[in-house]
């Protein structure tokens, strides 16, 4: 028996011997000469997204790109609510992850590149264990969809998929200087072990100081996380920052059974930790505890639940110390730098094996967006050659729905997305994944850079 690698095997070792980057090739520029509000002042009462901001307000991202990173922290979420017994443990870290999906957006106040039609990113991770699948499936008004799964298996199925929707409404408040975003579009979770389904909608992104001060936002608002097969729920509110309230990104709320009895309490910050406990009769007394562990110093979260005060404490989920936001690119982090990196794997017909069967890392099409050429310039810091190139995709897609109109060229129809209602909110519509996408038969795929 020959000992030497399977290509499978030494294609895997290829990719986990590269070396990701973990910056840009140009820092973000200075945007202190730059006025948002001259732009936005234009646009009261009127869609955001129907008007054009100048590139040096954008990161080199796409939105697609964007709900990609939602997932960074779905390994050890998702997964421990697929291995969970426990239908309360399960609901517990759903909640958790909704809220670890927040964290990420955490002091980034540049604006993704809006997508093209047809524009589509994935991402696949071995070493995470799960893939992503986005399509840009409607220019005016602008939803993106996407689709994401477990690559591992449990009885067949993926032990976990998320998928849903964004159509990011934004509004300008023109007495308190702020934009509002709203993303529409109800969120799915699926444990197929379980046959549960849960579901939500996002919360709201207010952006302060676009006249004066330092810019910044934060999300504000409730979700409410629906198991429809047990009718448990999860109540999550989003506390604004006041001048009364001083604690800022704060997040609360609980669990609830079929029967409205409130089974457990949740408290954190959206963009550092969420804790719960079954002790539900003194919320005030938990969050006293909470913040008091959050105000300390480098706190060890884990430590400091198993000390005998603290010992109803549970930890859902914590940020990633390690890879915190870098300030002179965007804030972005070592994950975020990897979502638009086109290495050579990507490129290639790259397999890795996973419960006997065979993940591919690429070819990707020419559809994804590491392959704009306005976002690799802009990267570069060369930004009006990312300007020239941004206002050259957009007018040819300005000629693409010209002809649509004339009935040159017919109606534009998804590849890897179906619009239908919700199999579970009936009254709702979404977007499915057809699951045709990994099958890579990327040959009737649009020209759009």
């Amino acid at each position: 028996m020959s000992d030497e690698p399977t290509a499978v095997e030494t294609q895997h070792k290829n990719y986990e011997d590269h070396k990701f980057r973990v910056c840009l090739q140009s820092e973000m520029i200075d945007r202190s000469k730059y006025s948002i509000w001259s732009i936005l002042r234009q646009c009261v009462d009127k869609e955001l997204y129907r008007f054009t901001i100048p590139i040096v307000w954008n990161e080199p991202l796409s939105m697609l790109q964007r709900l990609a990173e939602n997932m960074k922290y779905s390994n050890d979420l998702l997964e421990k609510a697929s291995d969970s017994l426990n239908a309360i443990d399960r609901m517990k870290h759903v909640a958790a992850f909704l809220v670890s999906s927040t964290s990420i957006h955490n002091g980034r106040l540049s604006k993704p590149f809006n997508p093209l039609l047809g524009e589509t990113y994935e991402y696949v991770s071995p070493e995470k264990n799960y893939r992503i699948c986005c399509e840009q499936v409607s220019h005016h008004p602008p939803v993106s969809a996407y689709y994401s799964e477990s690559i591992k298996l449990s009885n067949s199925n993926p032990k976990w998929k998320y998928f849903g929707s964004v159509l990011p409404h934004m509004k300008l408040n023109i007495l308190n200087a702020s934009v509002e975003a709203i993303p529409e579009g109800i969120q799915t979770v699926e444990l197929p072990d379980y046959d549960e389904v849960y579901t939500w909608h996002n919360l709201k992104v207010n952006a302060h100081n676009l006249v004066l001060g330092k810019l910044w936002f934060e999300h504000t608002g409730k979700a409410e996380i629906v198991n429809h097969k047990l009718k448990m729920k999860c109540f999550l509110e989003y506390k604004p920052y006041s001048w009364f309230v001083r604690n800022m990104n704060r997040c609360e709320g609980y669990i609830l059974d079929s029967n409205d009895n409130k089974l457990v309490l949740l408290y954190g910050k959206w963009d550092e930790c969420l804790f719960c406990t079954d002790k539900v009769s003194n919320p005030s007394d938990f969050h006293k505890r909470v913040e008091k562990i959050i105000a300390m110093n480098d706190p060890n979260y884990e430590k400091i639940c198993q000390d005998k005060d603290n010992s109803h404490l549970q930890l859902l989920w914590k940020v990633d110390k390690q890879d915190l936001a870098n300030e002179k690119y965007f804030n972005f982090t070592k994950f975020t730098f990897k979502l638009n990196e086109l290495h050579a794997q990507l490129k290639e017909n790259v397999v890795f094996s996973q419960d006997n069967r065979l993940i591919s890392l690429g070819p990707l099409p020419f559809t994804d967006s590491r392959y704009r050429p306005d976002m690799r310039f802009y990267e570069q810091g060369e930004i009006d050659e990312a300007g020239h190139e941004k206002h050259r995709l957009e007018e040819k897609q300005r000629e693409k729905a010209r002809k649509v109109d004339t009935q040159e060229l017919p109606v534009w129809k998804p590849m890897w997305f179906a619009k239908c209602n919700h199999h579970i909110v009936e009254k709702e519509e979404t977007w499915i994944f057809t699951n045709e996408y990994w099958n890579r038969e990327f040959d009737k795929c649009p020209d759009i850079f």
